[in-house]
């Protein structure tokens, strides 16, 4: 159960509890995969279960961000890595089109070059659609087909949200949205592969034979999305203004029911003036206290 109206909005994680998937809202037509840290571990909120960090030298670290906790990558080659349980949904990701890819990054420093950011891959020198960090390390890149080579990329800003979203329609297009902004500068591609068994992959590091390494960012991803389907351009604008829209969390249902009122209220939000929706979400809960 959901409040009538959005009673919160942005890029900040809401809360430190674990969502679940609002099936009913139109962004999650074809949602094949979901993997979103919860503050340290990260979930597959779709194929379901939890990753796993496969230690190294360097281990990486829950952060505060401020946008909500989150593993700290630390941009060292030796770093660990987070392996996400095998979704059958994605063990063929981007054999086939259409789809797309969706990440939110928080980078605090300037990470490899050349390296995997998240995405899935076969643990040997294969990878599907991936988000990676190019040669120059200034910028945020994607790798559609295992090319080994980024078929696009946007400026990579430090000490700020950022979303990126890779919408492939055809075997020979795509489209990139940096922080819902149409990148028109892409062609010549190839979107499509050949690879199986694959599963999702945070801070992978270096591509080609150094799949499965470590040491990719610096800073935090917030989930990695997969859809079956071309997103459009309106819903990378959304993805990017208000990331976590077609999730529950537990506190939207205590909210949404008025901590367990036994009655249906005679208050409701339609009621509100619009001075009140202007005003904090903590003096929202007043109100509906009030009205109660």
């Amino acid at each position: 159960m959901q409040l009538s109206l959005p009673w919160r909005y942005g890029w900040t994680k809401p809360f430190g509890s674990i969502p679940r998937i609002n099936w009913g809202h139109p962004l999650t037509r074809g949602l094949l995969t979901y993997c979103y840290d919860v503050g340290g571990p990260i979930i597959d909120l779709v194929g379901g279960g939890t990753g796993k960090i496969v230690a190294s030298t360097t281990h990486i670290a829950r952060s505060v961000s401020p946008f909500g906790l989150g593993l700290k990558y630390g941009a060292t080659s030796s770093s660990d890595y987070f392996l996400m349980p095998v979704n059958r949904r994605i063990s063929t990701f981007g054999n086939s089109v259409p789809y797309t890819i969706a990440c939110a990054t928080f980078y605090t420093g300037a990470p490899n070059i050349n390296s995997v950011v998240v995405g899935p891959s076969d643990g040997s020198s294969n990878q599907g659609p991936v988000f990676w960090i190019d040669g120059t390390n200034t910028f945020f890149a994607v790798v559609l087909n295992n090319a080994n080579t980024h078929d696009f990329a946007q400026l990579r800003t430090t000490n700020t949200f950022q979303s990126w979203v890779c919408a492939a329609p055809s075997t020979t297009t795509a489209t990139l949205y940096a922080n819902g902004k149409l990148d028109s500068s892409l062609s010549g591609i190839a979107t499509t592969q050949s690879i199986t068994g694959m599963s999702n992959i945070f801070n992978n590091g270096n591509t080609g034979s150094n799949n499965y390494s470590g040491g990719a960012g610096n800073g935090l991803v917030y989930y990695y999305a997969g859809w079956n389907r071309v997103l459009t351009a309106a819903e990378a604008l959304l993805l990017h203004s208000d990331p976590y829209c077609f999730l529950i969390y537990p506190e939207d249902e205590i909210f949404a029911t008025l901590v367990g009122a036994s009655a249906a209220p005679s208050f409701t939000w339609l009621q509100m003036t619009e001075e009140a929706l202007r005003m904090p979400k903590a003096h929202w809960v007043r109100e509906m206290i009030r009205h109660d």
